[in-house]
């Protein structure tokens, strides 16, 4: 038997298709160049959600980008994700997130750039529609890691409801201090005596 917060997931994941008539898998990513922006004479809008955290970690830059290829890991250093499988492994994942105690929802998504050490980006699924991308590179002191996200179009209703009553009222604020929270975990993962 599901729970409430089960229950208020599929509700969001549902109005989502409902209310967009966006099937919950297999949307077709957006396309964004390297500085998140839209791609010159995309005719695309500016995105209604945006944001970029980076962090020096005292790591090798293959080791980083392995971990976090990985998705399984996601859930170890993610503030939202309560964890992701491969569906078709490096191409296809399914997870569930959760915001609070009230608002959890099934994710999916896609990997749209996979460059070996230097980058991975994958597109989350309806309700979420947001594209992701870790970036590394080599500097003093280890290797900066930039996450980034894009959310093309404004979140409906519902799901911007379920975001508020969870805490998460101003959701660019709380998406890229749960980059910020990414990015510490990450770093101590790494930067720790093992």
């Amino acid at each position: 038997m599901m729970d409430r917060r089960q229950l208020l997931g599929m509700f969001a994941a549902g109005t989502a298709l409902a209310l967009t008539g966006r099937a919950v898998a297999n949307s077709a990513p957006p396309e964004w160049g390297p500085d998140l922006s839209n791609p010159p004479g995309s005719g695309l809008a500016q995105p209604a959600l945006q944001g970029s955290v980076s962090r020096v970690i005292a790591a090798p830059r293959h080791d980083l980008y392995v971990y976090i290829s990985e998705m399984t890991h996601m859930r170890e250093i993610s503030p939202e994700n309560q964890w992701t499988k491969w569906v078709v492994p490096g191409e296809r994942f399914e997870g569930y997130n959760a915001i609070g105690l009230f608002y959890q929802w099934p994710m999916g998504g896609v990997v749209t750039e996979n460059v070996p050490d230097e980058m991975f980006d994958f597109y989350t699924d309806a309700p979420s529609q947001t594209h992701w991308r870790y970036a590394f590179t080599d500097v003093e002191g280890g290797t900066l890691v930039t996450e980034s996200f894009r959310k093309q179009d404004p979140q409906i209703a519902p799901i911007v409801f379920m975001q508020d009553i969870s805490g998460a009222h101003d959701r660019q604020a709380h998406l890229t201090n749960g980059m910020r929270v990414t990015l510490e975990r990450l770093a101590e993962k790494f930067e720790s005596p093992r």
